[in-house]
């Protein structure tokens, strides 16, 4: 199988702790957005457990959505980087 090299764009949410991160992967879901669950890499004193939520080119009022949902937002940011892949994961990934 050939492989591509995708540049890609996602979003990072760091919330206050795990359950704030599993609250907001489950409301996410409900408006049909895909969100992985991470544990944030050195987590600062002030953000508790250190999770965040992690969405591939998700729409830009993502932080509002969970923020009304009661979600602890601490920190939104876009992060840049490049994924390996096969044309045909990367064809069913955008028709899913």
């Amino acid at each position: 199988k050939k492989l591509v090299v995708v540049m890609m764009r996602q979003m990072v949410i760091k919330v206050g702790s795990v359950t704030y991160a599993m609250k907001g992967r489950n409301v996410l879901q409900g408006y049909g957005i895909r969100a992985r669950v991470v544990k944030t890499p050195k987590p600062q004193k002030n953000e508790g457990c250190g999770y965040s939520l992690v969405l591939c080119d998700p729409p830009m009022n993502v932080p509002e959505i969970l923020r009304r949902a009661g979600v602890e937002v601490l920190d939104a940011k876009w992060e840049s980087g490049y994924i390996l892949t096969t044309r045909q994961q990367l064809t069913r990934s955008r028709t899913a």
